[in-house]
């Protein structure tokens, strides 16, 4: 018997929430195959309808694509969410509901973002000095020589943010 995509999507996310029950993925996983296959359903069922998945075609799967460009999404995003749809198709095909996958679509290499460059050794050393001379010496504090230089030196507030993601082990993005 042949499916509907919608059909067949709702089997993939019942068939992820079977895998996180038996602890086979995380909730993470989980996370990511729901919200990006649900994004490309919501599009794909507003545009084309609700067809049988033997007439998905690859054309569609890339004007997909082409709309989350449009969207003026990023590039990393756009590889996130194509990653997903990936996934679901992957999957419909290895459960036997396609022979051939119509997802031939080129992934976009990852970028990384300019917050994510290695710093400098200049850079530990400001931010050491900064630390230290701000964060763990109130009289330095109160006397004014925590004083650095620059952006630093108007920012009180910065200070209580450095020591709090340090003590709780904030990521950097966060």
């Amino acid at each position: 018997p042949t499916h509907t995509i919608q059909t067949l999507y709702q089997m993939y996310i019942d068939n992820l929430d079977q895998k996180l029950l038996n602890k086979e993925i995380s909730k993470t996983t989980r996370r990511f195959g729901f919200e990006n296959t649900k994004n490309f359903i919501e599009y794909y069922v507003d545009v084309y309808g609700n067809k049988n998945i033997d007439y998905v075609s690859t054309t569609e799967l890339e004007r997909y694509k082409q709309h989350r460009i449009g969207l003026g999404l990023s590039v990393n995003t756009i590889r996130i969410n194509l990653r997903g749809v990936r996934g679901l198709f992957n999957w419909i095909v290895d459960e036997g509901y396609l022979t051939d996958n119509p997802f031939k679509l080129k992934i976009p290499t990852y970028i990384p973002r300019d917050r994510e460059k290695i710093p400098t050794p200049t850079d530990f050393k400001k931010i050491r000095r900064f630390i230290t001379n701000s964060i763990f010496d109130e009289k330095k504090i109160k006397s004014g020589l925590h004083r650095i230089g620059g952006w630093w030196d108007n920012n009180d507030w910065f200070r209580y943010m450095v020591f709090f993601g340090l003590k709780t082990g904030m990521r950097g993005g966060e």
